[in-house]
């Protein structure tokens, strides 16, 4: 299986699973697309990373979403809204260790038994969620909110826009009353 060192959350990442390899050394096995691959780093350092990557951080992402969806525990985090990349956790076993699942790949959820859920992700992988189906549905459903929230708050605070226009570029900007209005401005040449 390859092996990386580094890794970047991206709009490919279905999720991160935490696991040890023959050393006994926590690695952070990827599912990317069809590939899976393991990270030689954790799995909070690869979102650490990823965080910073974006330049933001984990800590302000999870203040972020309990500001939106309450004080909560196991809340999505959104890296990255214009990817659509919101990530919540899950175990898939009784261990401590966090599973994060970028939520816009899960594409079914079935449930087993009472306390035993699939999750169908993009690109043909499967994941067996320690959770009743309610609970998975609850934190799908967070996920969704914080995505259109987040997204909501950035298109209306985003009214104004500064364009950069290069003369002969084939692009023409054209100045009337509307939705969107123009200010063109022109640099007085020196003489």
């Amino acid at each position: 299986m390859l092996l990386k060192r580094f890794y970047i959350i991206n709009k490919e990442t279905v999720c991160l699973l935490s696991e040890y390899d023959e050393r006994g050394y926590e690695c952070t096995r990827v599912i990317e697309g069809e590939r899976v691959f393991l990270v030689k780093k954790s799995v909070q350092d690869v979102l650490e990373e990823s965080f910073h990557y974006y330049a933001r951080n984990l800590a302000g992402a999870i203040v972020g979403a309990r500001s939106i969806l309450g004080d909560k525990h196991f809340l999505p985090v959104e890296l990255n809204v214009h990817q659509g990349i919101i990530l919540a956790p899950f175990h898939i076993s009784k261990s401590k260790k966090k599973i994060w699942v970028v939520t816009s790949k899960i594409i079914d959820v079935q449930e087993v038994s009472e306390k035993l859920t699939v999750l169908h992700l993009m690109y043909g992988h499967n994941l067996n969620i320690l959770l009743p189906n309610k609970q998975v549905d609850s934190r799908r459903s967070k996920a969704d909110k914080l995505q259109i929230v987040l997204q909501v708050r950035y298109y209306t605070s985003e009214k104004i826009r500064t364009l950069l226009y290069e003369p002969g570029s084939g692009f023409t900007v054209v100045e009337e009353k509307g939705e969107y209005n123009f200010q063109v401005k022109n640099k007085k040449k020196e003489e």
